[in-house]
């Protein structure tokens, strides 16, 4: 009896940890590629059929350790900096994603960001100066031109 109740335990502590290392969440920027904690180099980026799902969208005044802080509709010019912060889910392989900023409609910005699987956020941003004040959107594309997202928002005095 006390052998099963072993042999249980240690099985439920591997599937456990198991489970931990798969939904673990990898972070990474669009400056600094070796963020995450898999390694990027080894795993080429391939098309399938299966596409990502954006869970979450936002424009941060900052990100910090991940996480977008203090999402906006409208920025203040002296913020000096804006951010877009993306998830993903269901990434099944390795992709790339495109983060656009368009200022009164015009393409200013793209940014190329790389996502691993199986889950990933990762984010952009772009300094700000008095000539940006107005409407701004950011489109999330891949390299298909398909469109994840778009956020709208404006920066003022």
């Amino acid at each position: 009896m006390s052998l099963r109740v072993s042999i249980f335990w240690l099985i439920l502590m591997v599937s456990s940890s198991f489970l931990w290392t798969i939904l673990n969440l990898n972070i990474a920027h669009a400056d600094d590629e070796t963020t995450s904690l898999q390694s990027q180099e080894s795993t080429p980026v391939v098309e399938d059929n299966i596409t990502p799902l954006l869970k979450t969208a936002l424009v941060c005044e900052s990100v910090r350790n991940g996480n977008c802080e203090r999402s906006t509709v409208v920025l203040s010019v002296e913020k000096k900096q804006v951010f877009c912060y993306t998830l993903f889910e269901n990434v099944y392989s390795p992709r790339v994603i495109y983060h656009r900023w368009y200022h009164r409609g015009e393409l200013t910005t793209q940014i190329r960001l790389k996502l691993q699987p199986p889950r990933w956020a990762t984010y952009s941003s772009i300094q700000l100066r008095e000539a940006d004040k107005g409407p701004w959107q950011v489109e999330i594309v891949d390299e298909t031109g398909r469109i994840y997202g778009i956020l709208r928002f404006s920066i003022t005095d």
